[in-house]
């Protein structure tokens, strides 16, 4: 085989698993252009690497992968450490159908991705390898290098950290329809009609890093979400474009100044009603959604 056939076939047997660690590294990290990176790094050790050393390309991949991860994460962490309040993941818009898998669509939301900041690096790892990818403790405990017994209690110790809030991260809903008569109530100025809108623990979030005007902390509680709102909307000028999309599996917004997203909001539904508002103005984490 020639280095030329090599290379194709290399390309070939990566391209077959790049969505799927994409998918991996995203949840991870939170960012979908650092994991862009992570899995660019991760295709360019598996040319590297000798083909006789590899027996599994997919375990192997996923591996290297899930380690770069880990580094990253050690380093991001301490960094957000000095953040100017809160941390959310980078939004992404999803063009294609969500994903069919529930547990893979779950991981996906804002929700789950914000809950997973509380905790470390290796617990994060078992806790999306096992409850986002369904992997058997044993091949996690490989992947990390640790024992299985070991990798069991990094994912209770995981649990115990949320104190059993991971049923909050329920399967996304790209309901176009409730988001339109959501903010058409938000418009009308009818503030009972909001309330009644919004769930009786609704909470929004919002990232800037301090760059730009962003709420500092978290806001809670049905009247303080709502008088948000209205100041919200009243906010907006002419020289704003304002577009739908679906963002983590959700219904969005994305608004547009001068050509460049500027703010993106994801809503997050319960029964109907409003459950979380995620609003990103961090300019870092809104290129992606520029492309």
């Amino acid at each position: 085989m020639t280095q030329v056939d090599a290379r194709a076939g290399d390309s070939l047997v990566f391209e077959a698993d790049r969505e799927r660690l994409l998918g991996l590294a995203y949840r991870m990290v939170g960012s979908f252009s650092e994991a862009e990176d992570i899995v660019q790094e991760t295709y360019l050790r598996f040319h590297q690497q000798p083909r006789q050393s590899i027996q599994n390309p997919s375990a192997w991949l996923t591996t290297v992968a899930t380690r770069a991860c880990l580094d990253h994460l050690r380093l991001a962490y301490r960094a957000r450490e000095q953040y100017s309040g809160d941390w959310l993941p980078e939004p992404v818009s999803l063009h294609n159908e969500p994903e069919q898998d529930q547990a893979l669509a779950q991981s996906l939301s804002m929700a789950f991705l914000h809950l997973m900041e509380q905790l470390n690096p290796r617990e994060r790892a078992v806790f999306i390898l096992r409850q986002a990818f369904d992997w058997p403790y044993r091949s996690i405990a490989n992947t990390l290098g640790v024992s299985e017994p070991a990798c069991r209690q990094l994912f209770r110790r995981g649990q115990d950290k949320l104190g059993g809030r991971e049923v909050e991260c329920h399967l996304p809903c790209a309901d176009m329809s409730l988001l339109r008569e959501f903010m058409a109530t938000c418009t009308s100025g009818d503030f009972a009609a909001l309330t009644n809108r919004l769930a009786r623990d609704v909470t929004v979030y919002s990232d800037s890093n301090g760059r730009v005007g962003a709420l500092r902390h978290a806001i809670t509680g049905v009247d303080r979400v709502a008088h948000f709102l209205f100041r919200l909307v009243r906010r907006g000028h002419d020289g704003q474009r304002i577009e739908l999309a679906t963002l983590n599996g959700e219904p969005g917004l994305v608004v547009h100044e001068r050509g460049h997203p500027v703010t993106a909001l994801v809503f997050s539904f319960r029964q109907g009603k409003l459950w979380r508002l995620y609003s990103v103005r961090n300019p870092d984490k809104l290129r992606g959604l520029s492309r």
